[in-house]
């Protein structure tokens, strides 16, 4: 059932073990006539995790967790070479493998696209996986970049003309002046500012400010 857990998050060609750990022996369940294992909610899928087993069919009900090691092996993106924090990734710094996808709870990066031109926060090994939490979020525009700012919502869609105040980085909030048109031909004029609005930095040039 741990096996049957973990395959359904792992990636497709997956192989995925489990290895059964040990009881607390000072654990003494009543006699029972029948038993179901579960699977606990909010547990981690692989790695270090547990399963439950509870008694459904005896004089006292009781419910036990076990341990249970899963150990997920699938292709993944991993450095060729060590590199230091601050290093701008490349296509040559990338390869795929089989990688260890349990021995930390976030999944490794598959896409190359997720990677590339964005910056290590951490030293990293050559041929250990590569996770999001190991790169910075991707920078869509500067400071004083002219921005897009968009808002949608059932049946309608705006667009708007801003200059960003911050860096946009990638899901992060960013203060962005609204641009005004002086004419309906023309397009938003830099010198006619607007009022101050907050949004999320969503692609290149791209800010989606929420109703």
């Amino acid at each position: 059932m741990a096996e049957q857990n973990a395959a359904r998050s792992a990636p497709a060609g997956a192989a995925v073990s489990a290895r059964l750990g040990t009881l607390d022996a000072r654990l003494r369940p009543a006699p029972c006539a029948k038993a179901e294992a579960f699977v606990p909610r909010g547990v981690s899928p692989w790695g270090v995790t547990r399963m439950g087993l509870r008694c459904i069919q005896g004089a006292v009900a009781w419910t036990l967790y076990l341990p249970v090691q899963v150990q997920v092996q699938a292709a993944a993106l991993s450095l060729k070479t060590a590199l230091p924090a601050g290093s701008l990734i490349t296509e040559a710094d990338l390869v795929r493998g089989l990688q260890d996808w349990s021995a930390r709870p976030q999944a490794p990066l598959t896409d190359a696209d997720t990677a590339l031109g964005r910056t290590l926060v951490r030293a990293m090994p050559a041929g250990g996986p590569l996770r999001e939490t190991d790169l910075q979020a991707r920078r869509w525009f500067a400071a004083g970049d002219r921005v897009k700012v968009i808002s949608s919502g059932a049946g309608f869609h705006v667009a708007a003309d801003g200059l960003a105040l911050s860096e946009g980085r990638d899901g992060q909030r960013v203060r962005v002046q609204l641009l005004l048109r002086t004419d309906a031909s023309q397009g938003a004029n830099p010198s006619n500012r607007g009022p101050i609005i907050q949004g999320e930095a969503v692609g290149k040039h791209l800010v989606e400010m929420p109703l």
